[in-house]
Parts: C-alpha cells; structure tokens; sequence
C-alpha cells in the first residue's frame, strides 16, 4: 500500500468509483455500514466457530473453505482448491440458509455495479 493511501472509506454502498480506487491503492478498505444483517450473523455464528480451519501458510489464521494462495503453485493443493472449491461455496450457503450468504451479496453487489459483471475466475482455464 503506497503512503498517499486513504486507509477506511466508509460507504452507505459500493460503487465502482471506490473498487477503482481500492485497485489502485488509493484506498485500503471499504467498510460497507451495515452491509449485512448482524442477528442473521449472530445466528449462524457457532456453526463458523466449530468448523474453522486454519491456512497452511498462516496457520494463526482462521477460514472455511481453501484460498488459492495456500496451494503455493503445487499441483496436488492445486487440484484440491479446484476439486472442493463448489463444495466449499456450498458449505457456506448452507450455513446461511434460508438467507443469502455474505459472499454471494458481494457477488451480486459486484455484478450489478461492475462494467463488465463479476464472475468466478479460473485462473488455469
């Protein structure tokens, strides 16, 4: 992050002014005020608790699911990412369900204000 950086932006929504902006390092963070439904989190919160996960190459820190960098261009964790990564979106829709997922919210927020949409990447096809 380069020293002219504006670290928080605090936003009532997304827009795609401030995405820009967080690509070019002008901005760090965009804090969405109540971007989601804090008793719909609080509900499912223990499920995210029991079932946390911990990186390979940050083991201090917590996920559900494989980021791509974990697989650190080796082609056993590479197929591994590719093969669960469905199953892992759903394992996180599912502990939201009946509700929308907070991830697919920005998905949605993200295709609508996107020029050219959002869309899952593979980064090998």
């Amino acid at each position: 992050m380069n020293k002219n950086t504006h670290y928080i932006v605090h936003a009532n929504r997304l827009n795609e002014k401030m995405l820009i902006a967080l690509a070019h390092e002008e901005i760090g963070l965009i804090a969405v005020k109540d971007f989601y439904d804090k008793e719909i989190c609080k509900e499912i919160k223990q499920y995210f608790l029991d079932n946390i996960k911990y990186y390979i190459n940050a083991p201090s820190i917590g996920r559900i699911g494989m980021a791509f960098y974990e697989t650190a261009h080796r082609d056993d964790l590479l197929e591994d990412y590719y093969k669960n990564s469905i199953q892992h979106i759903n394992d996180i829709r599912n502990a939201f369900h009946p509700y929308l997922s907070p991830i697919d919210k920005v998905r949605l927020y993200l295709q609508e204000i996107w020029t050219k949409g959002a869309n899952l990447e593979n980064i090998h096809d």
